[in-house]
């Protein structure tokens, strides 16, 4: 019979990992909180039944369960030992890493039944409502505190800034992203300190002032157009003989008065003069 039965599990090893019998016990959807109080991941018990197919050898039991946050199964050690041929009721921990969130999931955990070469699998899975602890909600109100103070201060950082201001921005932005890793894993105590160091970096940036010249008012701009230089002219120098100016027009009615006065004294000896020749030539003609 030994034989038998190291012949079939010697063909199952060559075909692959067979389907392990198992089954959960209880369905019914868990609930509670992502994290532990005291910081960690919260975990649910889930009773699974498994049996031994072989009826000469014991068969260990490992598994893996599944890590929310990283999206990755990960090795949850061994968890029982199950008799020949017996059915037996084993405890599994299926954890909540899922910091932060609340929401309903589906979360799997690989059974694994080991009797050294060969191995029989199987994935199960249960339902789960998360939701965030108080102590989470502490944590993430840190968070948006740190992360509302960045989107403040960050706006003084545009255009021209302090170089060193800039560069707590930066550790700032480093330092809330590493918070939330934190809150992802339930590391309340790293997410705690991370949050609290980007608030402080944030203030400390904030006392920053900007460079002088951003706080400088441009000038007014001057409407008024400048005046053209003067084309093709030159100033006159002290040696330049300034231009002589026209004399007045004499008035029209004064000058024919002078005129008319001139010519009645130069004419009036000559009128005397015909008038007496013309007196003496009469008096020849009479005598």
């Amino acid at each position: 019979m030994k034989w038998h039965v190291l012949a079939i599990l010697f063909v199952m090893g060559l075909a692959g990992a067979a389907e392990l019998d198992a089954i959960i016990i209880d369905n019914t959807p868990l609930a509670g909180p992502n994290c532990r109080e005291r910081g960690g991941p919260n975990f649910y018990e889930v009773e699974v039944a498994i049996l031994n197919p072989s009826t000469a050898t014991s068969m260990r039991i490992t598994y893996m369960y599944y890590n929310s946050s990283s999206g990755e199964f990960e090795d949850g050690g061994k968890v029982c030992d199950i008799g020949v041929g017996m059915r037996t009721s084993c405890q599994f921990k299926v954890y909540t890493i899922t910091g932060g969130q609340n929401k309903t999931d589906t979360i799997p955990f690989k059974v694994t039944g080991d009797f050294g070469n060969t191995k029989y699998e199987k994935e199960l899975e249960v339902i789960i409502n998360h939701y965030p602890s108080a102590y989470e909600q502490n944590v993430m109100e840190k968070i948006k505190i740190a992360r509302d103070d960045y989107n403040r201060v960050i706006q003084k950082y545009t255009g021209c800034y302090n170089l060193s201001g800039l560069e707590l921005m930066q550790n700032a932005y480093s330092e809330i992203g590493d918070a939330e890793d934190k809150l992802s894993i339930c590391d309340m105590q790293g997410a705690q300190s991370f949050s609290n160091d980007a608030i402080n970096t944030i203030r400390e940036a904030d006392r920053y002032t900007r460079p002088v010249s951003c706080n400088v008012t441009p000038p007014q701009e001057n409407n008024t157009p400048p005046q053209p230089p003067p084309s093709n002219q030159t100033n006159q120098t002290e040696n330049e003989t300034p231009p002589i100016p026209n004399p007045p027009l004499p008035n029209a009615t004064a000058n024919v008065t002078d005129i008319t006065s001139a010519l009645m004294k130069g004419c009036m000896p000559f009128a005397i003069l015909i008038t007496l020749l013309v007196i003496a030539v009469w008096s020849e003609r009479k005598s």
